[in-house]
Protein backbone atom coordinates (compact mmCIF):
# COMPACT_ATOMS: atom_id res chain seq x y z
CA UNK A 1 0.00 0.00 0.00
CA UNK A 2 0.99 3.59 -0.88
CA UNK A 3 2.11 5.55 1.84
CA UNK A 4 1.14 9.33 2.24
CA UNK A 5 3.85 11.63 0.57
CA UNK A 6 4.78 15.56 0.49
CA UNK A 7 2.06 17.13 -1.21
CA UNK A 8 3.02 18.87 -4.53
CA UNK A 9 3.11 21.87 -7.14
CA UNK A 10 3.53 20.69 -10.93
CA UNK A 11 4.45 23.97 -12.57
CA UNK A 12 6.06 24.26 -16.26
CA UNK A 13 8.32 27.74 -17.13
CA UNK A 14 7.59 28.16 -20.34
CA UNK A 15 9.37 31.80 -20.57
CA UNK A 16 5.78 33.51 -21.82
CA UNK A 17 3.60 35.83 -20.17
CA UNK A 18 0.82 33.32 -19.55
CA UNK A 19 0.49 32.89 -15.76
CA UNK A 20 1.76 29.79 -15.05
CA UNK A 21 -0.85 26.77 -13.20
CA UNK A 22 -0.15 23.95 -11.28
CA UNK A 23 -0.86 20.99 -13.78
CA UNK A 24 -1.81 18.18 -10.70
CA UNK A 25 -5.17 20.73 -10.08
CA UNK A 26 -5.34 22.90 -13.48
CA UNK A 27 -5.57 25.99 -11.41
CA UNK A 28 -3.04 28.23 -9.81
CA UNK A 29 -1.02 27.42 -6.73
CA UNK A 30 -2.09 27.01 -2.83
CA UNK A 31 -1.09 25.38 0.12
CA UNK A 32 -1.50 25.37 3.05
CA UNK A 33 0.37 27.90 5.45
CA UNK A 34 3.17 25.93 7.59
CA UNK A 35 2.96 22.95 5.68
CA UNK A 36 6.46 21.26 3.77
CA UNK A 37 6.02 21.22 -0.42
CA UNK A 38 7.54 20.97 -3.05
CA UNK A 39 7.49 21.89 -6.36
CA UNK A 40 8.31 19.92 -9.46
CA UNK A 41 9.90 22.13 -12.50
CA UNK A 42 9.91 21.85 -15.75
CA UNK A 43 11.45 24.22 -18.58
CA UNK A 44 11.10 24.94 -22.00
CA UNK A 45 9.78 27.11 -24.76
CA UNK A 46 6.78 25.74 -26.18
CA UNK A 47 7.33 21.92 -24.64
CA UNK A 48 10.27 19.83 -22.27
CA UNK A 49 13.91 21.41 -23.71
CA UNK A 50 17.19 20.79 -22.21
CA UNK A 51 18.47 22.40 -19.37
CA UNK A 52 21.98 21.74 -20.36
CA UNK A 53 22.70 25.75 -20.56
CA UNK A 54 21.19 26.45 -17.38
CA UNK A 55 23.21 26.83 -14.31
CA UNK A 56 20.76 27.84 -11.83
CA UNK A 57 16.81 27.64 -10.89
CA UNK A 58 15.24 30.30 -8.21
CA UNK A 59 11.64 30.23 -6.82
CA UNK A 60 10.91 33.35 -5.37
CA UNK A 61 7.52 34.05 -2.91
CA UNK A 62 6.77 38.11 -3.08
CA UNK A 63 4.14 40.52 -2.05
CA UNK A 64 1.64 40.76 -4.55
CA UNK A 65 1.60 44.20 -4.23
CA UNK A 66 4.73 44.53 -4.04
CA UNK A 67 6.36 42.59 -7.23
CA UNK A 68 9.93 44.13 -7.32
CA UNK A 69 10.22 44.30 -3.47
CA UNK A 70 12.64 41.64 -1.50
CA UNK A 71 11.22 38.00 -1.32
CA UNK A 72 9.66 36.56 1.47
CA UNK A 73 10.89 32.86 0.52
CA UNK A 74 13.68 32.26 -1.64
CA UNK A 75 15.01 28.41 -2.69
CA UNK A 76 17.76 28.26 -5.41
CA UNK A 77 18.53 24.92 -6.76
CA UNK A 78 21.25 23.80 -9.21
CA UNK A 79 20.86 19.90 -9.35
CA UNK A 80 18.71 19.35 -12.82
CA UNK A 81 17.13 16.25 -14.58
CA UNK A 82 18.20 16.38 -18.43
CA UNK A 83 16.71 13.07 -19.18
CA UNK A 84 13.41 14.70 -18.81
CA UNK A 85 11.52 14.49 -21.85
CA UNK A 86 7.98 15.67 -23.07
CA UNK A 87 6.76 11.87 -22.69
CA UNK A 88 8.09 11.45 -19.02
CA UNK A 89 6.72 14.84 -17.96
CA UNK A 90 3.26 14.37 -19.47
CA UNK A 91 3.59 10.89 -17.48
CA UNK A 92 4.33 12.42 -14.35
CA UNK A 93 7.32 10.81 -13.92
CA UNK A 94 10.45 13.29 -14.05
CA UNK A 95 10.61 16.54 -14.09
CA UNK A 96 13.79 19.27 -14.44
CA UNK A 97 14.01 19.56 -10.96
CA UNK A 98 12.33 19.76 -7.58
CA UNK A 99 12.43 22.53 -5.42
CA UNK A 100 11.10 21.77 -1.33
CA UNK A 101 9.85 24.26 0.95
CA UNK A 102 10.06 23.47 4.61
CA UNK A 103 6.97 24.50 7.29
CA UNK A 104 9.38 27.15 8.08
CA UNK A 105 9.56 28.42 5.23
CA UNK A 106 5.92 28.50 4.28
CA UNK A 107 4.99 30.07 7.62
CA UNK A 108 3.88 33.24 6.13
CA UNK A 109 0.77 34.99 6.97
CA UNK A 110 -2.30 33.54 5.19
CA UNK A 111 -3.34 35.48 2.08
CA UNK A 112 -2.41 36.06 -1.85
CA UNK A 113 1.43 36.31 -3.16
CA UNK A 114 3.21 36.20 -6.13
CA UNK A 115 5.47 33.28 -7.14
CA UNK A 116 7.81 33.82 -9.84
CA UNK A 117 10.47 31.48 -11.71
CA UNK A 118 14.05 32.58 -12.60
CA UNK A 119 16.96 30.65 -14.02
CA UNK A 120 20.36 31.72 -14.48
CA UNK A 121 22.49 30.21 -17.73
CA UNK A 122 26.28 29.25 -18.48
CA UNK A 123 27.06 31.68 -20.79
CA UNK A 124 29.69 34.08 -20.20
CA UNK A 125 28.22 36.83 -19.02
CA UNK A 126 25.53 34.64 -17.45
CA UNK A 127 21.98 35.59 -18.19
CA UNK A 128 18.95 35.76 -16.53
CA UNK A 129 15.75 34.52 -17.48
CA UNK A 130 12.09 35.10 -16.05
CA UNK A 131 10.75 31.27 -16.81
CA UNK A 132 7.27 31.93 -15.60
CA UNK A 133 4.76 33.56 -12.89
CA UNK A 134 1.78 33.13 -10.99
CA UNK A 135 -0.97 34.23 -8.56
CA UNK A 136 -0.31 31.80 -5.27
CA UNK A 137 -2.53 31.26 -2.64
CA UNK A 138 -1.55 30.14 1.22
CA UNK A 139 -4.47 29.24 3.25
CA UNK A 140 -4.51 28.95 6.92
CA UNK A 141 -5.21 25.11 8.39
CA UNK A 142 -5.03 26.15 12.07
CA UNK A 143 -3.16 23.19 12.61
CA UNK A 144 -0.05 23.13 15.05
CA UNK A 145 -0.87 26.29 16.66
CA UNK A 146 -2.66 27.61 14.08
CA UNK A 147 -4.71 30.02 16.45
CA UNK A 148 -1.66 32.20 17.11
CA UNK A 149 -1.09 35.43 15.06
CA UNK A 150 0.78 34.54 11.81
CA UNK A 151 4.37 35.46 12.10
CA UNK A 152 7.74 35.32 10.22
CA UNK A 153 11.39 33.44 10.61
CA UNK A 154 14.00 35.72 11.29
CA UNK A 155 15.52 34.96 7.44
CA UNK A 156 12.16 36.08 6.15
CA UNK A 157 11.80 39.31 8.41
CA UNK A 158 15.51 40.57 7.56
CA UNK A 159 14.31 40.08 3.92
CA UNK A 160 10.99 41.61 4.35
CA UNK A 161 12.85 44.73 5.84
CA UNK A 162 15.93 44.15 4.65
CA UNK A 163 17.63 44.85 8.20
CA UNK A 164 20.77 43.66 7.70
CA UNK A 165 23.56 44.79 9.79
CA UNK A 166 27.45 44.72 10.44
CA UNK A 167 28.51 41.61 12.28
CA UNK A 168 31.59 40.96 14.16
CA UNK A 169 33.23 37.88 13.39
CA UNK A 170 37.23 36.86 14.93
CA UNK A 171 36.85 33.07 14.16
CA UNK A 172 36.18 30.64 10.72
CA UNK A 173 32.44 31.85 9.60
CA UNK A 174 30.68 30.04 6.39
CA UNK A 175 29.25 33.67 4.54
CA UNK A 176 25.77 34.20 3.09
CA UNK A 177 24.80 36.04 0.53
CA UNK A 178 24.32 40.07 1.86
CA UNK A 179 26.57 39.34 4.78
CA UNK A 180 28.69 42.47 5.83
CA UNK A 181 31.51 41.18 8.18
CA UNK A 182 33.96 43.02 10.50
CA UNK A 183 36.58 40.91 10.52
CA UNK A 184 38.99 41.54 13.47
CA UNK A 185 41.83 38.98 12.63
CA UNK A 186 43.45 41.01 16.11
CA UNK A 187 43.65 37.41 18.01
CA UNK A 188 45.15 35.57 15.27
CA UNK A 189 44.56 34.80 11.72
CA UNK A 190 41.28 32.94 10.44
CA UNK A 191 39.23 31.47 7.51
CA UNK A 192 35.72 33.09 5.96
CA UNK A 193 34.36 30.86 3.57
CA UNK A 194 32.16 31.99 0.98
CA UNK A 195 28.66 30.55 -0.73
CA UNK A 196 29.34 27.13 -2.63
CA UNK A 197 25.89 27.87 -4.32
CA UNK A 198 25.86 31.53 -5.07
CA UNK A 199 23.70 33.22 -7.88
CA UNK A 200 24.45 36.05 -9.88
CA UNK A 201 24.46 39.63 -8.54
CA UNK A 202 25.30 38.00 -4.44
CA UNK A 203 27.09 40.13 -2.80
CA UNK A 204 29.55 40.00 0.30
CA UNK A 205 31.10 42.89 2.50
CA UNK A 206 34.12 42.22 4.54
CA UNK A 207 36.20 45.16 6.54
CA UNK A 208 39.47 44.89 8.32
CA UNK A 209 38.02 45.91 11.77
CA UNK A 210 40.91 45.26 13.93
CA UNK A 211 43.26 47.08 11.08
CA UNK A 212 45.26 43.83 11.87
CA UNK A 213 45.07 42.02 8.40
CA UNK A 214 49.18 42.48 7.69
CA UNK A 215 50.34 40.91 11.17
CA UNK A 216 47.00 37.82 10.75
CA UNK A 217 46.06 37.69 7.49
CA UNK A 218 42.59 37.21 6.69
CA UNK A 219 42.26 34.01 4.41
CA UNK A 220 38.64 33.59 1.99
CA UNK A 221 37.94 29.77 0.81
CA UNK A 222 35.86 30.64 -2.77
CA UNK A 223 33.80 27.70 -1.29
CA UNK A 224 35.01 25.42 -4.34
CA UNK A 225 34.40 28.38 -6.91
CA UNK A 226 36.81 31.01 -7.96
CA UNK A 227 37.98 34.55 -6.73
CA UNK A 228 39.13 36.62 -9.57
CA UNK A 229 39.92 33.37 -11.95
CA UNK A 230 41.88 31.58 -9.61
CA UNK A 231 41.38 28.74 -7.63
CA UNK A 232 42.20 27.97 -4.08
CA UNK A 233 42.06 30.77 -0.92
CA UNK A 234 43.30 33.95 -1.01
CA UNK A 235 44.90 35.79 1.83
CA UNK A 236 44.55 39.46 2.29
CA UNK A 237 47.20 41.21 3.90
CA UNK A 238 46.10 45.15 3.89
CA UNK A 239 45.32 47.01 6.66
CA UNK A 240 42.10 48.79 7.10
CA UNK A 241 40.62 47.48 3.97
CA UNK A 242 37.16 46.68 2.90
CA UNK A 243 36.56 43.86 0.32
CA UNK A 244 33.57 43.58 -1.83
CA UNK A 245 32.62 40.18 -3.30
CA UNK A 246 30.30 40.32 -6.19
CA UNK A 247 29.50 36.88 -7.72
CA UNK A 248 29.79 37.04 -11.63
CA UNK A 249 30.15 33.44 -12.63
CA UNK A 250 31.07 32.32 -15.96
CA UNK A 251 35.08 31.44 -15.21
CA UNK A 252 35.63 34.40 -13.38
CA UNK A 253 33.65 33.46 -10.22
CA UNK A 254 34.03 36.06 -7.35
CA UNK A 255 34.80 39.82 -8.48
CA UNK A 256 36.35 41.77 -5.68
CA UNK A 257 36.74 45.34 -5.43
CA UNK A 258 39.31 46.64 -2.60
CA UNK A 259 38.42 49.92 -0.68
CA UNK A 260 41.09 51.48 1.01
CA UNK A 261 43.74 54.32 1.26
CA UNK A 262 44.03 53.93 -2.75
CA UNK A 263 40.65 55.01 -3.37
CA UNK A 264 41.91 58.75 -2.69
CA UNK A 265 38.98 59.82 -0.99
CA UNK A 266 36.31 59.44 -3.83
CA UNK A 267 34.67 55.94 -2.56
CA UNK A 268 30.99 56.96 -1.87
CA UNK A 269 30.35 59.70 -4.98
CA UNK A 270 27.55 59.50 -6.39
CA UNK A 271 25.31 59.91 -9.87
CA UNK A 272 21.80 59.17 -9.72
CA UNK A 273 19.85 59.93 -13.32
CA UNK A 274 16.07 59.92 -14.10
CA UNK A 275 14.14 59.79 -16.54
CA UNK A 276 10.27 60.00 -17.67
CA UNK A 277 9.96 60.12 -21.07
CA UNK A 278 8.80 57.67 -23.28
CA UNK A 279 11.35 55.07 -25.70
CA UNK A 280 9.26 52.61 -28.18
CA UNK A 281 10.98 49.76 -28.65
CA UNK A 282 9.81 46.78 -31.13
CA UNK A 283 9.85 43.06 -31.04
CA UNK A 284 13.39 41.44 -31.34
CA UNK A 285 15.28 45.41 -31.06
CA UNK A 286 17.72 47.44 -29.15
CA UNK A 287 17.78 50.47 -27.85
CA UNK A 288 19.84 53.01 -25.94
CA UNK A 289 18.56 54.58 -22.91
CA UNK A 290 18.44 58.67 -22.00
CA UNK A 291 17.76 60.17 -18.75
CA UNK A 292 16.74 64.11 -18.77
CA UNK A 293 17.29 64.92 -15.20
CA UNK A 294 20.29 64.65 -12.91
CA UNK A 295 19.01 64.38 -9.44
CA UNK A 296 22.72 63.86 -7.68
CA UNK A 297 26.13 64.50 -8.70
CA UNK A 298 28.91 64.16 -6.42
CA UNK A 299 31.29 64.09 -9.52
CA UNK A 300 31.23 67.60 -10.60
CA UNK A 301 31.16 69.04 -14.54
CA UNK A 302 28.73 66.73 -16.57
CA UNK A 303 29.53 63.13 -16.70
CA UNK A 304 26.49 62.05 -18.29
CA UNK A 305 25.64 63.30 -21.71
CA UNK A 306 22.13 63.80 -22.60
CA UNK A 307 22.75 64.41 -26.11
CA UNK A 308 24.93 61.13 -26.64
CA UNK A 309 23.66 59.07 -23.94
CA UNK A 310 26.68 58.39 -22.47
CA UNK A 311 28.30 58.50 -19.51
CA UNK A 312 31.90 59.03 -18.59
CA UNK A 313 33.29 58.54 -15.35
CA UNK A 314 36.60 59.50 -13.67
CA UNK A 315 39.03 55.74 -13.39
CA UNK A 316 38.02 53.72 -10.42
CA UNK A 317 34.83 50.71 -9.94
CA UNK A 318 31.77 52.06 -9.42
CA UNK A 319 28.16 49.65 -8.83
CA UNK A 320 25.97 50.30 -11.24
CA UNK A 321 21.99 49.77 -10.33
CA UNK A 322 19.36 50.23 -12.88
CA UNK A 323 15.61 50.65 -12.11
CA UNK A 324 12.39 50.21 -14.49
CA UNK A 325 8.50 50.57 -14.78
CA UNK A 326 6.89 50.62 -18.19
CA UNK A 327 3.19 50.92 -18.22
CA UNK A 328 1.76 49.83 -21.77
CA UNK A 329 0.62 47.19 -23.87
CA UNK A 330 2.32 44.36 -25.38
CA UNK A 331 3.72 40.99 -24.11
CA UNK A 332 7.68 40.07 -24.08
CA UNK A 333 10.60 40.09 -22.21
CA UNK A 334 12.84 42.79 -21.35
CA UNK A 335 16.61 43.21 -21.06
CA UNK A 336 18.37 45.71 -19.48
CA UNK A 337 22.53 46.22 -19.05
CA UNK A 338 25.12 48.63 -20.14
CA UNK A 339 27.54 48.61 -23.20
CA UNK A 340 31.56 50.04 -22.50
CA UNK A 341 33.32 51.08 -25.16
CA UNK A 342 36.72 50.14 -23.18
CA UNK A 343 35.86 46.88 -22.87
CA UNK A 344 33.30 46.14 -26.18
CA UNK A 345 30.85 44.14 -23.69
CA UNK A 346 27.38 43.64 -23.10
CA UNK A 347 26.58 42.56 -19.52
CA UNK A 348 22.64 41.49 -19.04
CA UNK A 349 21.24 42.77 -15.48
CA UNK A 350 17.71 42.82 -15.10
CA UNK A 351 14.70 40.89 -16.92
CA UNK A 352 11.16 41.69 -16.55
CA UNK A 353 7.79 40.74 -18.28
CA UNK A 354 5.07 43.13 -19.32
CA UNK A 355 1.94 41.59 -17.74
CA UNK A 356 -0.46 43.98 -20.34
CA UNK A 357 -2.11 46.64 -19.03
CA UNK A 358 -1.06 46.91 -15.66
CA UNK A 359 2.29 47.56 -16.40
CA UNK A 360 5.85 46.19 -15.14
CA UNK A 361 9.29 46.90 -13.30
CA UNK A 362 12.14 45.84 -11.43
CA UNK A 363 15.52 46.48 -10.00
CA UNK A 364 18.77 45.21 -11.43
CA UNK A 365 21.07 43.19 -9.63
CA UNK A 366 23.79 45.75 -8.92
CA UNK A 367 26.79 45.18 -11.13
CA UNK A 368 30.53 46.17 -11.07
CA UNK A 369 32.39 48.32 -13.58
CA UNK A 370 35.54 49.20 -13.66
CA UNK A 371 37.00 51.58 -15.73
CA UNK A 372 40.35 53.79 -16.67
CA UNK A 373 38.59 56.42 -17.45
CA UNK A 374 38.39 56.30 -21.64
CA UNK A 375 35.13 54.41 -21.80
CA UNK A 376 32.09 55.87 -23.10
CA UNK A 377 29.27 54.09 -20.76
CA UNK A 378 25.79 53.44 -22.56
CA UNK A 379 22.54 51.90 -20.75
CA UNK A 380 20.65 49.58 -23.44
CA UNK A 381 17.32 47.92 -23.65
CA UNK A 382 17.33 44.62 -25.25
CA UNK A 383 13.04 43.21 -25.99
CA UNK A 384 12.78 39.75 -26.83
CA UNK A 385 10.36 36.89 -27.06
CA UNK A 386 6.77 37.00 -26.33
CA UNK A 387 6.11 37.30 -29.64
CA UNK A 388 3.92 39.59 -31.71
CA UNK A 389 5.15 43.42 -32.01
CA UNK A 390 5.92 45.43 -28.79
CA UNK A 391 5.74 49.50 -28.56
CA UNK A 392 5.99 50.45 -25.10
CA UNK A 393 4.16 53.53 -24.46
CA UNK A 394 4.42 55.74 -21.67
CA UNK A 395 4.59 56.91 -18.86
CA UNK A 396 7.87 55.11 -18.78
CA UNK A 397 9.95 56.08 -15.66
CA UNK A 398 13.49 54.57 -15.02
CA UNK A 399 16.33 55.51 -13.19
CA UNK A 400 20.60 55.17 -13.07
CA UNK A 401 22.65 54.65 -9.79
CA UNK A 402 26.17 54.85 -9.74
CA UNK A 403 28.47 54.68 -6.58
CA UNK A 404 32.14 54.84 -7.00
CA UNK A 405 33.52 52.48 -4.61
CA UNK A 406 37.32 52.16 -5.70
Amino acid sequence: MPTISEPAIRLFGGFTQDQLIDLLTSAAPSLWRGTDVVFQIGLGQGGIQSVANIQSLTLEVKELTNKIGAPLVTKTVTSFDDTTTQETWNAGTAQHALIALTNEDTSIPAGTYWLVLSVVTTDNPARIYTAGGTILAVTEDGAQGGGDAPYFTQGQSDARYALKGWAAKSAAYDLVAGDLILADTSGGAFTLTLPAAPNVGDQVAIEDAGESFSTNNLSVDPGGNKIESTSGVAAYSTDSVRLYFVWVGGGIGWRVVTIGAASGGNAGRQLLLTNSAAQPIGDGQTIQLFFDTVTQNDFGGAPWDNGTGYLVLPAGSYVLTLTVFFSGGGSAFFFYGYFSTESNLVSLNLNSGNTGAGGFGGTAIPQLFKTDGSANLSMVAYQSGGGGGVSISGPTNYGLSVIQIA
